[in-house]
């Protein structure tokens, strides 16, 4: 695994780096321990078990954020190398030069989050995380049986639905069963595949934390 993380890195340095929408920098947040306790059976954010997701493998990645804050959008570009192995899900963000900027791991019952870009993230580590895991991983139990069609399913409370099309799968909603009106998270996946769980580009939109994510995944490197 590490010499994968390895060449995630090189790939990384020769194709960019870590780019900031606003010359004064976004508004930060305060610092937080660099690592949290969960309980196995709940992690935070509603996040899955690493192992969920089948397969083992680094997907090399540019990843936008943006945001806003009282009217002013910020927005963020980074490289990064996803990797899901045993019981580990490892997200790397790569800065200048193909450094790894932070790294935010999921093991087992913990998450662990270590930052050295010398500045702080403006969201929760875990909702990065968590987001990441909506787009790739399954969360429903039972396979697709169709095209053209929804299936729903719910997992801590929150409800998923799902949309299907001659591509396969082109959009997940995720709200609060309870509290529909506190907004979705909202996934649609363009219509190419590395794989068939691995979309080439997938935008998503936050409304519980208020920012949102385009994952363009350019590169897929089975671990054997």
């Amino acid at each position: 695994g590490v010499w994968l993380l390895c060449a995630a890195i090189a790939v990384a340095a020769l194709s960019g780096c870590l780019t900031t929408g606003s010359d004064r920098g976004a508004p930060l947040r305060k610092d937080r321990s660099a690592e949290v306790q969960i309980d196995p059976a709940s992690p935070p954010a509603g996040l899955l078990p690493a192992n969920r997701l089948s397969g083992e493998f680094v997907l090399h990645q540019i990843v936008t954020v943006r945001w806003s804050v009282e009217g002013e959008a910020f927005e963020e570009s980074f490289n990064a190398a996803l990797q899901r192995r045993g019981e580990t899900l490892l997200l790397l963000g790569l800065g200048p030069l193909g450094r790894v900027g932070f790294e935010l791991r999921l093991e087992g019952g913990e998450v662990h989050f270590e930052n050295r870009t010398g500045r702080l993230l403006p969201f929760e580590p875990e909702n990065i995380l968590a987001d990441v895991q909506r787009v790739f991983y399954p969360w429903t139990d039972e396979p697709v049986q169709c095209s053209h069609c929804q299936r729903e399913g719910k997992h801590h409370g929150i409800s998923i639905l799902e949309t299907y099309g001659a591509s396969g799968l082109v959009e997940r909603r995720f709200s609060f069963a309870d509290a529909p009106d506190r907004g979705e998270v909202i996934v649609r996946y363009g219509a190419d595949r590395l794989s068939r769980a691995i979309p080439t580009r997938a935008d998503l939109q936050n409304d519980w934390v208020g920012y949102s994510l385009v994952i363009e995944t350019h590169r897929f490197d089975p671990i054997e």
